[in-house]
């Protein structure tokens, strides 16, 4: 009887081991799978005119799982750095030169775009902040678009 609780914990403990060894198998090929698989944007960026930007908005309305997984995969440092990088990469500089957060001057709003929810979402649930704290941060990216690139030295040296 001993004899046979022994080999039944041979043969037991061997399996486990062959178990094992696919399951590593197994779990190097759905790791090496995901680092393959990068999330993309499900629409043309950056956005650098009002016919993209429809196109952006239509697209949005089916794939902001997608569009979510894509802004949360950018990173930054803290929220705010976060959403800049994600805005910079969305909308051309030329043409974020033509929004505001609200839409007064004339200008286009932010603030009424899917993008704005999408990014808001994302920036909550990986930064842990308020909406509101991402719509300061977006604001602010839009008021002092002016200044990058070189906007600020242009308009001071003359």
């Amino acid at each position: 009887m001993q004899a046979e609780f022994r080999h039944f914990q041979e043969v037991v403990i061997s399996e486990l081991k062959d178990i094992k060894s696919d399951l590593e198998v197994v779990r190097s090929a759905v790791v090496k799978q995901n680092q393959c698989r990068k999330p993309t944007c499900p629409f043309k960026i950056p956005i650098s005119n009002d016919v993209d930007l429809d196109a952006a908005e239509v697209i949005l309305a089916t794939e902001q799982g997608s569009f979510k997984n894509w802004c949360v995969s950018i990173g930054g440092s803290s929220a705010s750095h976060h959403v800049r990088r994600i805005l910079a990469r969305i909308f051309l500089h030329e043409y974020s030169l033509k929004f505001n957060f609200t839409g007064k001057c004339g200008k286009k709003a932010y603030s009424k775009l899917a993008i704005r929810e999408v990014v808001n979402n994302a920036l909550v649930e990986s930064h842990k902040v308020t909406e509101n704290i991402v719509d300061e941060i977006s604001a602010n990216f839009f008021r002092y678009a002016k200044d990058r690139n070189g906007g600020r030295s242009k308009r001071t040296k003359t």
